[in-house]
């Protein structure tokens, strides 16, 4: 893998080669005028969503409920008019599905919708084929891979994406509890040593505090997308800690905390929740397909533009993404800027305790993981004390452990 924004140049010759690179976008908070900023961000996003539009066979945007999908829609809709093609998934447990949300869109850009229904059953069914759709393990993916697949039947070629809003605009609860993370950036060494405590917490939210006594950046981040703690690590996988420390010392986490917190947020959730995780896997996964992702919140000249503007300007903690609805509060449904954050989540929870503890007892003990060690996570996953994603983490990686199709050990 190359770093982001590089190219491998190889000389046949010499077979000598070098990684140079392209494009570097870097924070310099040249725009310090409110309504300057709201100028460029509209008519920024609008000319990017207009060129991610071009194609010569059949494109279309997923349509959620959030601000990011939805404005990506409405907008689509003012340049395309009535050829614009939208999809979106519903699911049978009524509570995940947000198609309440989704017609408050429709009706206003009156597109050709397709809604598609993905159960558990469908779940179940195709985890061999998402399995090997992943490049590396990870616990992401899934959702992209049920949109490109609706999207390949509902014939489209590619499909825009909302994805960046949230890390550009401040759109993550990340934004607002980088303040408390902040105060540890002040304490000396010794009292920082004490979080390691924490790792041997017997309540497995406090578990992940021993993050923070390592170095910032590192610390902030894997305290705010962490799943398991090194010694955690150790004890599922059956290596030493300081394999895993050592593995996690290796992230690129060149990010300068001199930028402020919410820029330093906002670069610590683009440079490494999205492009390690998101972006990859969306690549993967709708590759899978055939189907091209597009995400005119990335484009370059538009995130150039977000990264010169100032940050007191950018982010309110009081309002989550307020430049960008600032800019487009003309256009934005008064129902979908209240409403609640809350990501584009599938059924995970449900299905899995659904499948029973059988499923996940055969899924892990075909890739050597400490058994011992996974019904302690399955207890407490059934109890509600931990997240649906420790449970998953788990199968992902004895599924890549193991040379056994996923279909053989759940039958």
């Amino acid at each position: 893998m190359l770093p982001k924004g590089s190219f491998l140049k190889l000389h046949l010759r010499t077979k000598q080669h070098e990684i140079k690179e392209h494009t570097s976008i870097a924070i310099n908070e040249n725009i310090t005028d409110l309504k300057e900023a709201v100028d460029l961000v509209r008519n920024g996003f609008i000319k990017s969503v207009e060129r991610h539009l071009i194609s010569d066979a059949p494109i279309g945007v997923f349509l959620s409920w959030g601000i990011d999908s939805s404005l990506v829609s409405l907008l689509a809709h003012e340049l395309h008019k009535d050829d614009l093609r939208t999809l979106s998934v519903v699911f049978e447990e009524k509570e995940f599905s947000e198609e309440r949300y989704q017609n408050i869109i429709l009706k206003k850009i009156r597109s050709r919708h397709n809604s598609y229904l993905v159960t558990q059953k469908d779940f179940m069914d195709n985890l061999d084929n998402i399995f090997q759709a992943m490049d590396q393990p990870t616990i992401d993916g899934i959702n992209t891979y049920f949109i490109a697949k609706c999207a390949k039947e509902d014939g489209l070629k590619a499909v825009l994406s909302g994805m960046g809003g949230d890390e550009l605009f401040g759109g993550y609860s990340s934004f607002t509890r980088i303040d408390h993370l902040w105060k540890v950036k002040g304490l000396n060494k010794d009292i920082r040593k004490l979080f390691k405590l924490s790792e041997f917490s017997g309540v497995d939210k406090y578990k992940r505090f021993s993050f923070l006594s390592m170095k910032e950046p590192l610390s902030f981040y894997l305290l705010l997308r962490g799943m398991y703690t090194p010694n955690s690590v150790s004890e599922i996988l059956g290596c030493s800690v300081a394999d895993v420390r050592k593995a996690l010392e290796k992230l690129n986490t060149d990010i300068d905390p001199q930028l402020g917190k919410q820029n330093f947020v906002s670069c610590l959730e683009t440079n490494l929740y999205m492009k390690n995780q998101l972006l990859k896997d969306t690549d993967f996964m709708s590759m899978r397909h055939s189907v091209e992702v597009r995400v005119p919140f990335l484009d370059r000249r538009f995130m150039k533009t977000v990264f010169s503007i100032k940050k007191s300007i950018k982010f309110r903690k009081e309002i989550p993404k307020f430049l960008l609805i600032k800019a487009f509060e003309d256009v934005l449904p008064k129902e979908i800027v209240t409403r609640k954050k809350q990501g584009f989540t599938f059924p995970f929870d449900v299905w899995m305790k659904s499948q029973g503890n059988g499923f996940f007892e055969d899924a892990v003990s075909r890739g050597g993981v400490n058994k011992e060690y996974a019904d302690r996570v399955w207890n407490e996953f059934e109890k509600g004390n931990i997240h649906w994603s420790k449970v998953w983490a788990m199968v992902v990686m004895s599924n890549s452990k193991s040379s056994i199709p996923f279909s053989a050990i759940i039958q």
